[in-house]
């Protein structure tokens, strides 16, 4: 890149923001990952991203991972069935369904996540500013303030008063 920042933006799939998966740094340093060739390890990524569209992380038929790899059917058969030797996929029964495939520790890697909802109730309740002031005043009372206390995130403080304010010089920010 020569210096422009690129960005990522979501795509809208369906009426909602596609999902994503976790990706972690120190698979760059997992040996089933080192030993895969350049091929392998392309095949890899998709096929994550692939199972990132399922709930559960379980693959759809062979025909739908050949048409994502965009390859014949029994190209996507051998690569997955190398993944699966490497120890990257695992075989696994669904409740009451057929034999499908799944990345390797997939519940623990790519476990359920807090909705932004919480999070951002979490941050707001965090980060919340309250002014405590007398309220109940009609536009034409007028009004005196002795002080107001100020609550910002885990510190209180006391604002200064009027009178305090008159008596500097300049008012400290």
């Amino acid at each position: 890149m020569t210096g422009k920042s690129s960005k990522i933006k979501a795509v809208k799939v369906e009426g909602r923001y596609s999902r994503w998966i976790r990706k972690y740094t120190e698979s760059i340093h997992d040996p089933k990952i080192v030993s895969l060739t350049d091929r392998q390890y392309r095949v890899w990524d998709i096929v994550l991203l692939i199972a990132g569209k399922s709930p559960d992380g379980t693959l759809p038929p062979i025909q739908d991972i050949a048409c994502d790899l965009r390859c014949t059917v029994v190209e996507a058969q051998a690569v997955i069935d190398e993944l699966i030797m490497k120890g990257l996929l695992d075989i696994v029964r669904r409740a009451g369904e057929s034999i499908t495939v799944r990345p390797h520790n997939w519940d623990q890697r790519q476990f359920k996540s807090d909705t932004s909802t919480e999070r951002v109730r979490a941050h707001r309740n965090r980060h919340e500013t309250f002014h405590e002031t007398e309220r109940n005043v009609s536009a034409s009372d007028s009004v005196s303030v002795e002080s107001v206390s100020v609550y910002h995130g885990s510190k209180n403080s006391t604002v200064i008063t009027r009178e305090d304010a008159a008596s500097f010089d300049e008012v400290p920010l």
